[in-house]
């Protein structure tokens, strides 16, 4: 049905009495509108807390439980902030957000051998052991230098290790760990 209406939106016949200008700018509102009602019906089927937008889906996959959490919530949670360079960005930068395994653990019990699935907002999926996660690190950073950061600066959420002050983090098992734009971690059990 949707498909019908906007192909009629699209190719509605033109009347032949009226100018290529006038014509042009009926296909023009067509096309507007069909944007619009793409756009619109995108906005619509993403979740919305009563808190603003949800940032994060965590689903438990051995307990069934969903988890959907905005900025609100993630500032809610114990925050940890430490001072950190990576090599995806320039300089020295201070990173704070909840630990993941606060946030992990609000989706009920993690199995010891459960791997835990990052998704970013372009699809990259990254998945790790849980090894790899301690009681305060990573964190799911939801602000940097004290401010909220836009998917152009690799945000609103990155999961983010302490690089330089624990140099056994500087590997390619952590680096593939440190996902940014995250919106979704799945608690995949064994």
């Amino acid at each position: 049905m949707t498909k019908y209406i906007f192909a009629q939106m699209l190719y509605a016949p033109l009347s032949k009495n009226t100018s290529n200008a006038t014509n042009a700018m009926t296909g023009l509102k067509g096309i507007w509108l069909c944007a619009l009602t793409v756009v619109t019906l995108i906005m619509s089927s993403m979740p919305v807390a009563a808190d603003g937008p949800v940032l994060l889906s965590v689903i438990n996959k051995s307990t069934d439980q969903t988890v959907h959490l905005t900025d609100k919530d993630l500032t809610s949670l114990p925050q940890q902030s430490f001072e950190t360079g990576t090599t995806w960005t320039e300089g020295t930068q201070t990173y704070q957000g909840p630990s993941l395994s606060s946030v992990l653990n609000l989706t009920g019990q993690v199995d010891a051998k459960a791997q835990i699935k990052f998704t970013a907002a372009n699809d990259y999926a990254s998945i790790v052991s849980l090894d790899l996660i301690s009681n305060q690190y990573p964190i799911v950073a939801n602000r940097i230098d004290g401010a909220e950061f836009s998917v152009r600066q690799k945000g609103p959420l990155w999961i983010m290790y302490p690089f330089d002050t624990f140099p056994d983090y500087k590997s390619e098992s952590y680096f593939s760990a440190a996902a940014w734009q995250v919106i979704k971690i799945e608690i995949i059990p064994e």
